[in-house]
């Protein structure tokens, strides 16, 4: 954000723009499971309380984290690789903040439609197998919440949730604007680029 506001040149080498693109999908995959890691923490705390302490123990909270920081490695060196042994077009104006796959894909020099498809079943797995996970958890806490008799103990509940709901919303209502439109109403003015305020359009060469 702080070189498209202070430099004039957006240009970025091809090596680079893979290299974007490569981290972006890297990261974007573990914080899905990590969000998906919170979401069961908060269901153990309140539909668990009494056990606790024995779901949640250190060995058990390594191996999620590393299997979400993990998960993020083939995600990206797939989708990387199909998208870059792609041959493209001049001029290699990208419309969008950063290398990202809708944009790349409008300067390819066939046909995409396989691609597209791969990329949509990529994302419903990296995205909606984590927020279905989600969902069902905050399920099992409803079901609790609703079952206390105490107000005070709903409110609690209640109040430990809302943060990580509030950041679930906007992460997955994010990504979810920009991997799921259709590629003919794609434009960088998604939610995703609204709410990060960066300018668009860069050239990879």
């Amino acid at each position: 954000m702080l070189t498209n506001f202070l430099i004039k040149d957006k240009s970025i080498s091809f090596d680079g723009c893979a290299a974007q693109m490569y981290f972006a999908f890297f990261l974007e995959s573990p914080e899905c499971w990590i969000l998906t890691t919170m979401a069961y923490d908060r269901q153990a705390a309140i539909c668990d309380l009494l056990y606790y302490s024995l779901i949640t123990n250190w060995r058990f909270c390594l191996q999620l984290a590393l299997a979400s920081w993990l998960s993020g490695i083939p995600v990206a060196t797939i989708q990387t690789a199909m998208m870059f042994f792609l041959p493209f077009c001049g001029p290699n104006v990208i419309n969008h903040f950063v290398c990202d796959s809708p944009p790349l894909l409008d300067l390819v020099c066939m046909d995409t439609f396989a691609l597209e498809i791969y990329s949509v079943a990529m994302t419903v797995t990296v995205l909606m197998l984590p927020f279905g996970v989600i969902v069902v958890s905050y399920i099992h806490v409803l079901i609790t919440i609703l079952k206390m008799s105490s107000a005070e103990g709903c409110l609690k509940a209640f109040s430990t949730c809302s943060s990580h709901l509030t950041l679930v919303s906007v992460f997955f209502g994010s990504v979810g604007s920009t991997y799921f439109q259709v590629k003919v109403y794609y434009s960088p003015e998604s939610i995703l680029s609204l709410f990060l305020m960066i300018p668009s359009g860069s050239s990879f060469k």
